[in-house]
């Protein structure tokens, strides 16, 4: 999750921000601007250093916005840590042309688990992870994907009244590397993702895949890796000297 720094005075847009993301992107010392929907938190964090839009990003306007205030603004990247802001983030990215996730990626992960929960088959003669949802978080810098968190969401408990069993390490080992495989096969080659996994008689398959860490309950549950150092990991890895450019 290290990489060289962004050029002083980079300028960093980001979209569908929590105060938690908001007052983490104001400590990287880039300039930046958050592009927030009508009636979202982060307003009382607008400094001489951050400025604040307005707009609804998944109405057809959008693109203008993007091309009218964004574009002047001149940002490095465009990133974005939630479920309704991945996919803006990523038109964005795209029009202005800007390291970072295409929109056929994010559509590709969208789509992963759309049929009720009954996805692709991610990998199957899996021993050592129980039976029952995990919640996998994942960062990449050149095309790999490591854990940075997991929870097993339900599953059987050990005993009675207990949480529910965890995978043991070469179980933790083969989730990796199948994710990996998975997210590179949906075009992510860099960034993070916050994949569901459904894990039945020792085969997985995928519930839902997103590109970024999760939202802010989630990242709690889930971060092995310092929560801080997560989120300037997940906001910054496109102006990262080492994280690759994806094809357009």
């Amino acid at each position: 999750m290290t990489g060289e720094p962004p050029p002083a005075g980079a300028r960093l847009a980001v979209v569908d921000a929590d105060t938690e993301v908001a007052r983490c992107a104001l400590s990287l010392g880039y300039r930046v601007c958050f592009v927030q929907r009508p009636g979202a938190p982060v307003e009382e964090l607008v400094d001489a250093y951050a400025g604040l839009y307005t707009v609804d990003f998944g109405a057809p306007h959008f693109a203008s916005f993007v091309d009218r205030v964004l574009g002047p603004w001149n940002p490095a990247a465009v990133v974005s840590l939630s479920d309704a802001g991945v996919l803006a983030a990523a038109h964005a990215t795209a029009r202005l042309g800007t390291p970072g996730t295409r929109p056929d990626v994010v559509r590709r992960l969208l789509s992963a688990g759309a049929d009720g929960g009954r996805g692709p088959v991610l990998v199957g003669g899996l021993t050592g992870v129980p039976d029952g949802l995990v919640t996998v978080q994942t960062l990449a810098s050149l095309g790999r994907h490591r854990i940075t968190g997991l929870c097993q969401e339900s599953g059987t408990a050990p005993v009675a009244g207990g949480p529910a069993a965890e995978p043991d390490k070469e179980g933790r080992q083969a989730l990796e590397g199948a994710l990996d495989a998975f997210l590179r096969s949906a075009g992510l080659g860099a960034g993070p993702a916050c994949t569901v996994v459904h894990v039945s008689a020792g085969t997985a398959r995928i519930v839902s895949s997103r590109n970024h860490a999760g939202e802010r309950a989630v990242r709690r549950r889930l971060t092995d890796t310092p929560s801080d150092d997560l989120l300037r990991a997940c906001l910054s890895w496109p102006l990262s000297a080492v994280a690759e450019r994806e094809p357009r």
